[in-house]
């Protein structure tokens, strides 16, 4: 797309201090501001930016806190100093080059210096994967693109997880970059006259991003470190792979599990935790207040004993009629750490090793069973599921399209309960078996009641809602398409149909095309009608060739939101061609022997003429004379071949000079390089 200085400085106004959609600047709250933005676009001089358009804009950025990360561009195939447009060129921004799955930078990426201002900046700053990045594309679907605008939301992305990991960074604009710049995969490069091993240079900046050596250095920084061992209790200890090790205080877990070594090491915010092991056919152990101090090691070891085994039996079955049930039984350890899972028909046993144990159990058209031990002796536990409530669910669609409503209400009563559908229009109601009327509404839709819904108990009812709505229909269905003569001028008709079930308002926006106008501009169509639009189009106001330009539908058409644009297009042809030709000679008389030469000059007031051939004859009484004697006076035609010499009067003008192919004759006065031609010869060269 093309913006302008304008809009870019209204975004980074925005940013500043978010306002409502419809609101105004005025309304502006600073507390909504964004952590990180990503920026891959460009305002070139083609846009009406020049070098310091929007630098304040992206200062105020930096001062505010808010990271302003930029595409570099994709203009580094003509070499360095290709960073050359804002917003990538300030210091202020973040900039991204692009690289390729093998850390090579993209042939594309633009390069620093930055000379456009005359700073000599270093850019970009860093490097992100740029080349064939699987992407969501516009209109559904993904699909591999390169670019840096493929590398910026890599490093946008990075720096969101960054200050989630070390929140003390947040909002500190130059720390985030040190942490950053300092992580990154050093990537070197000569091409823009760095020295050879060196970071930052005007090819990766400080190298290709690297998240997970950032964030280390960022906790490194300011958390302690918890470390140890995990190992199994008895005659001969022995390491403990594979063990849970668990620490948390009262807001923050951190989990991480032993090597094949049994070694384990937490990276911690300073704070006082409870650290706990665990791993099956073990035991846990626990060890409350363990101080963990900034920049410091806590060294922790934990020894674990082997648990026996024991059986847990019992049967599921209907809480109120007694049936078995089939029902799911899942096992999860302490932590969370899922054990097994198992399908049983009325009757289970399970054999665990002795542990701490949440057991699930859950069966169709009930609500599921929890229960929490910790297992010790062979135990029985059974679980009497609870019938659900009746399900009440469906899909609202669209009736004039069959297309899903999104966000459509779905209302029961008596009760009021109600939910909203889901992106494919889903929804679903959990209800007491009862008789229910059911009212389904959207915005710009018409509603829907369906009374005496019975929903017996554990039963699932469907009910599909179609919602009445007007639906824009244009015809010609692709586009309107005129070919007019250079001053022609057209009316075609534009067809506005409702195919829908409610009546349709429109208005068109007043055309920004000189040779486009719509009448009328407004309207509304009852269900199953149309509307005829007169569109002319007028070749007047511009000069020969294509134009296209787009005729805006604003409606209560839901599926039409917030606009809806029909393309136009027109061809001009150019006017018929206008010849003029001059003669104009080097001179109205010349002496014999001396060359005259004329000047053809073609005019064209019309439009375009191909094939034109130009001819000439030479001026009558004109005669070319071979020198053969002082009264020899006959004339011949003249040829590059044959000698080149001749004699004329002495106020007869002469024409067109020729090519050097002939010699001429000994004692001639004619220059060399003229052609003698025939007095009357059309000129076809």
């Amino acid at each position: 797309g093309v913006g302008s200085p304008a809009t870019y400085l209204e975004c980074f106004e925005f940013f500043l201090a978010p306002y409502p959609v419809g609101g105004d600047p005025s309304q502006g709250d600073p507390d909504l501001a964004p952590d990180v933005t990503n920026n891959s676009w460009a305002c070139p001089p083609s846009e009406g930016c020049s070098w310091n358009t929007l630098q304040a804009a992206v200062e105020a950025q930096r001062a505010a806190g808010i990271m302003t990360v930029v595409s570099a561009g994709n203009y580094g195939s003509a070499g360095c100093s290709t960073v050359e447009d804002p917003p990538a060129i300030y210091d202020a921004a973040y900039s991204v080059g692009a690289t390729d799955s093998s850390d090579t930078v993209a042939g594309f990426s633009s390069r620093g210096p930055v000379t456009v201002d005359g700073s000599h900046r270093l850019k970009p700053d860093i490097s992100a994967p740029g080349v064939s990045v699987r992407s969501s594309i516009p209109g559904g679907g993904y699909q591999n693109m390169s670019g840096t605008s493929m590398a910026g939301p890599h490093v946008a992305g990075a720096v969101a997880l960054l200050w989630s990991a070390a929140p003390y960074l947040r909002s500190d604009i130059t720390a985030t970059e040190q942490v950053l710049n300092a992580g990154a995969f050093p990537r070197y490069s000569t091409q823009c006259g760095d020295p050879p091993d060196t970071v930052p240079n005007n090819v990766y900046g400080w190298g290709r991003l690297d998240i997970l050596a950032a964030v280390q250095q960022a906790l490194a920084a300011t958390h302690g470190h918890l470390r140890g061992t995990v190992v199994a209790s008895g005659t001969l200890t022995y390491p403990l792979p594979d063990a849970l090790v668990h620490a948390i205080t009262d807001t923050l877990p951190y989990t991480t599990t032993t090597d094949a070594q049994g070694a384990y090491s937490l990276t911690l915010a300073p704070d006082t935790y409870t650290v706990s092991a665990w791993r099956y056919g073990y035991r846990p152990a626990t060890v409350p207040n363990v101080a963990v101090t900034g920049s410091m090691t806590t060294t922790l070891p934990f020894t674990l004993t082997a648990s026996a085994r024991y059986s847990v039996t019992g049967h599921i079955s209907d809480t109120y009629t007694g049936e078995p049930l089939t029902a799911t039984i899942s096992v999860v350890g302490p932590f969370g750490v899922p054990v097994t899972e198992t399908v049983a028909v009325g009757c289970y046993t399970l054999t665990l090793h002795g542990s701490p144990y949440t057991l699930t159990a859950s069966a169709p058209r009930h609500k599921p069973f929890i229960v929490s031990f910790d297992l010790t002796t062979d135990t029985v536990q059974h679980f009497p599921l609870d019938p659900v409530d009746g399900l009440l669910w469906g899909y609202v669609t669209n009736r004039a399209t069959g297309n899903p409503v999104s966000g459509a209400k779905v209302q029961t009563m008596p009760g009021g309960q109600g939910t909203n559908t889901a992106a494919d229009g889903y929804y679903e109601i959990s209800l007491p078996p009862g008789v229910y009327t059911v009212t389904a509404s959207a915005s710009l839709y018409g509603s829907v009641v369906e009374t005496d819904v019975v929903i017996p108990t554990a039963t699932q009812v469907r009910r599909d809602y179609a919602l009445p709505a007007p639906y824009l229909s244009l015809l010609p269905l692709v586009m309107l398409s005129v070919t007019l003569d250079y001053d022609g001028l057209a009316t075609e008709t534009l067809t506005v149909s409702n195919t829908g079930g409610l009546t349709l308002t429109f208005t068109v926006d007043e055309p920004s095309a000189p040779w486009l106008t719509v009448t009328p501009l407004s309207g509304t169509v009852a269900p199953s009608r149309s509307v005829p639009l007169s569109v002319t189009f007028a070749a007047a106001p511009v000069a020969y060739g294509v134009y296209l330009a787009d005729l805006r539908f604003r409606t209560n058409d839901p599926e039409a939101q917030p606009y809806r644009d029909y393309a136009t297009r027109l061809r001009v042809l150019p006017p018929p061609p206008s010849l003029s030709i001059v003669k104009e000679p080097s001179a109205p008389t010349v002496e014999a022997g001396l060359p005259l030469t004329y000047t053809l000059i073609v005019s064209n007031a019309g439009g375009p003429a191909t094939g034109v051939v130009v001819s000439d004859t030479l001026p009558p009484h004109t005669i070319f004379a071979w020198a053969g004697g002082a009264d020899e006076t006959s004339a011949r035609p003249g040829n590059a071949g044959v000698p080149s010499a001749w004699a004329g009067g002495a106020d007869e003008p002469f024409a067109h000079p020729g090519n050097a192919d002939g010699p001429s004759a000994p004692g001639s006065s004619a220059p060399a390089g003229v052609v003698v031609v025939w007095d009357g010869l059309t000129i076809a060269d």
